[in-house]
């Protein structure tokens, strides 16, 4: 409600402002227009670069210049930041790239966004493009209609550099209207505190237009049309910079922590280049003037100058913060911390249940089910599957073309939350309860109950490193590789359906009592012993017939090196994973005691 009520007063202001100062209107116009022209380039460059984008992203991650490098040419391509900022906290989130990596990024896409005024201030200032914006706009339209995805994408960025120029068109006349009826040019000495008042402006308009380059685009055009002074502008230009974080710091909110750490990052890094850039202000224009001589940019081109000094003072910010990477990248880790009341708590273990041998291993077991429930979950998302999807759809193949998008998990921060602190708990009581006086088939179950909580554990620490290479080629342009990773990926899936799932889901979420007593009979028991036996004959399968599809696609030189070495180690990964969990079921349900079995059907009975 409060949005709606801000909305109309908003343009009721609008209205006031127009009717009182009719120049606003062209003035209002090209920000509208500008606006057109910043969501039609990213749609545009999105259809574009899409595969690309997300090639080049998932591969910035070997060091920090590639990172760098990647932010500089992604943001300079898609014409926002903010945009950038976006899609690598997603990345982030989902596992793709590692905190340092994001940084880098980040810090690139600082200096990427520089394109932007300088493609203003070369051509859409210094020249009358604005006849070339009508064609650019009517050829757009065209081609967005056509159905060819790359033509589309063709038609959103011609109409997105059309409004682009058209915007600046309207806004220049708008600007030229008002003269110095109301010149917006301080004849206040610009002293530092002045200077960080107009930053402040340059932070709200930026936060207020959503878009760094549409901001800049207003500061150029004032500039150009002398309703801004030169020094005002640099300050202005040095807000919006620190304006461009919130974009990225309200798509961290529903993110992971990583995301929330990278978005954090993004706001020090750029509250640290405007700080500096601010102090140094006169000592930067010097700068300025001294490297103009050399790039032929005349002494009165002031919008030209604008765009050296967004370039430099940028750059600056990167060779401050370079030297200091990674312990940056440790403060962000220890100023994001895990909440507490986050964590799951267990449900089953307490004191009380150590005065007796039998409860103690039946709360130990249900305790180890409460975790085992955790890790589906965190197996189904690691493997970029839904749980729901995994419970109703039938056939792993048709599960595993529902799932060819990453899902967004931060594995470390899943095992924090949902794992480490009930594994700590149901070893701690495991080992407390050992300590008491039990016979041997007892100190046995409760061994077996900590190996399997064990073996869960590294069952998530290899799936968190298996998913690095899976997030890389599952969507690979390369088939038989993607084709590889689908195997993978549906084994530990038919392990989940038909094991995890058979022991975990019917018989603690079904209400049907029926299904409960069937499930605990010797013959069920026996079934699952089977059904481990036919998995673990499977998994054997699986590598030889990788080894086989793996020297078959290097010998007919269908895959790199790189990538052999990626499949061969993955599928030491996938055989653990698989073997672990069915070892860990069976420690679970095939060689815990009969008493045990029979308190669990008493209890339910």
């Amino acid at each position: 409600m409060f949005r709606y009520i801000l909305l109309g007063i908003v343009c009721i202001l609008l209205i006031i402002v127009m009717i009182l100062y009719p120049a606003s209107r062209e003035i209002g116009t090209g920000i509208a227009i500008l606006f057109l022209s910043i969501l039609n380039l990213e749609a545009g460059f999105r259809i574009y670069t899409e595969g690309p984008l997300r090639k080049m992203i998932r591969r910035s991650t070997d060091n920090y210049i590639k990172s760098l490098s990647t932010g500089i040419f992604s943001t300079a391509l898609l014409n926002s930041s903010s945009l950038v900022s976006v899609l690598v906290i997603s990345f982030l989130s989902s596992g793709l790239i590692t905190l340092k990596a994001g940084i880098g990024i980040i810090f690139g896409a600082n200096l990427g966004t520089t394109f932007t005024a300088w493609l203003i201030a070369l051509f859409g200032l210094n020249f009358n493009i604005s006849v070339l914006a009508m064609p650019m706009i009517v050829f757009g339209v065209l081609f967005i209609l056509q159905k060819v995805k790359n033509i589309k994408g063709t038609g959103f960025i011609l109409l997105g550099l059309g409004f682009l120029f058209l915007g600046i068109y309207y806004l220049k006349t708008g600007f030229d209207n008002i003269h110095y009826e109301f010149s917006l040019v301080s004849n206040r000495n610009l002293n530092f505190w002045v200077l960080l008042g107009l930053t402040g402006i340059g932070i709200a308009m930026t936060i207020i237009l959503q878009s760094s380059a549409a901001s800049l685009a207003v500061i150029l055009t004032a500039l150009a049309t002398n309703q801004i002074a030169y020094t005002e502008a640099l300050a202005l230009a040095i807000g919006t910079n620190v304006g461009t974080t919130f974009t990225a710091i309200i798509g961290s909110l529903a993110s992971t922590s990583a995301g929330k750490k990278l978005a954090l990052g993004h706001l020090i890094f750029n509250l640290i280049t405007g700080f500096v850039a601010l102090i140094f202000i006169n000592q930067l224009k010097y700068l300025v003037d001294l490297v103009s001589t050399f790039i032929y940019i005349g002494p009165n081109d002031y919008t030209l100058k604008l765009a050296l000094f967004h370039t430099i003072f940028n750059l600056l910010g990167i060779l401050i913060m370079t030297p200091w990477l990674d312990p940056f990248v440790r403060m962000l880790e220890k100023l994001v911390r895990e909440k507490e009341e986050e964590v799951i708590k267990v449900k089953y273990l307490n004191k009380s249940i150590l005065e007796h041998p039998q409860s103690t291993i039946h709360a130990l077991l249900k305790e180890t089910e409460h975790l085992l429930d955790h890790t589906f979950e965190i197996i189904a998302h690691g493997l970029n599957t839904h749980r729901k999807d995994i419970l109703q759809v039938n056939k792993v193949s048709v599960l595993l073309e529902k799932s060819r998008e990453p899902i967004a998990i931060d594995m470390d921060e899943a095992y924090l939350k949902k794992v480490k602190y009930l594994y700590s708990k149901i070893i701690k009581y495991a080992s407390l309860a050992q300590q008491k006086n039990l016979t041997k088939d007892e100190l046995e179950s409760i061994t077996n109950i900590k190996y399997a909580n064990r073996l869960l554990v590294e069952v998530i620490k290899d799936l968190n490193e298996f998913r690095k290479n899976l997030n890389e080629y599952l969507y690979d342009e390369n088939q038989p590789v993607r084709e590889v990773y689908d195997k993978f990926r549906k084994r530990i899936l038919k392990i989940v359906k038909e094991l995890f799932i058979n022991i975990i889901h019917y018989p603690y979420q079904f209400d049907a009592i029926l299904a409960k007593e069937k499930f605990r009979g010797d013959f069920q028991l026996d079934t699952i012993n089977k059904n481990i036996k036919h998995q673990r004959y499977k998994i054997d399968l699986l590598d030889s017939e990788i080894n086989q599809f793996i020297t078959e696609l290097i010998t007919k030189k269908l895959i790199s090196s790189r990538m052999a070495s990626s499949i061969f180690n993955d599928s030491v990964f996938t055989t653990r994973i698989c073997s672990n969990l069915l070892t860990a079921l069976e420690l679970m349900y095939t060689e815990i005691n009969e008493y045990d079995i029979e308190e669990e059907q008493e209890i339910r009975g």
